[in-house]
């Protein structure tokens, strides 16, 4: 490291690092979210706001987050109890590599929706921004509601597989 470096990291108590460290997007291992599994909370949508929705899926499906993530704000003005639809704005933000507003958007939806698929989706995204705590406290929620696609256990092998 360069001095002039050196001496400006020492000089701001390594807060330059740490800024350029938070501005530095962040990459993580997306998973596959499970469309199918978010029909139950998209239900009670106004057909203007679902067709709205299945246009956000399709974005999302090729790619195009940023503009997803505008259709689904939209919805979420007009609907702000849709878990569903805070599900998807989560995923759209997590692929765009803002994982603390993904998580955000995650807990906001677990509060509004309590189901295994989207206390599933809050503990997967949970562990990506590093709290262990409450990815655990959602896999106990998981099991608690039967865990039909083993995503409780698929969750705990990976948490166990990092920690070696």
């Amino acid at each position: 490291m360069n001095l002039k470096l050196r001496t400006l990291l020492a000089r701001s108590g390594g807060y330059a690092l740490l800024l350029a460290l938070t501005l530095a997007p962040v990459q993580a291992e997306i998973f596959a979210l499970k469309f199918e599994r978010l029909n139950g909370a998209l239900a009670m949508l106004s057909s203007t706001d679902r067709q709205t929705v299945d246009n956000a899926i399709a974005l999302i499906k090729r790619g195009d987050h940023n503009l997803a993530l505008i259709e689904l704000n939209s919805v979420s003005k007009s609907n702000p109890t849709s878990a569903g639809v805070r599900v998807l704005s989560a995923y759209a933000l997590l692929n765009l590599g803002n994982t603390l507003g993904a998580f955000q958007e995650a807990k906001t939806a677990e509060s509004v929706g309590h189901d295994s698929y989207i206390c599933s989706f809050l503990g997967r995204v949970a562990y990506l921004v590093g709290d262990v705590r409450a990815c655990k406290r959602e896999i106990k929620h998981v099991r608690a509601a039967g865990d039909p696609d083993g995503e409780a256990a698929a969750l705990e092998r990976e948490i166990a597989s990092k920690r070696r």
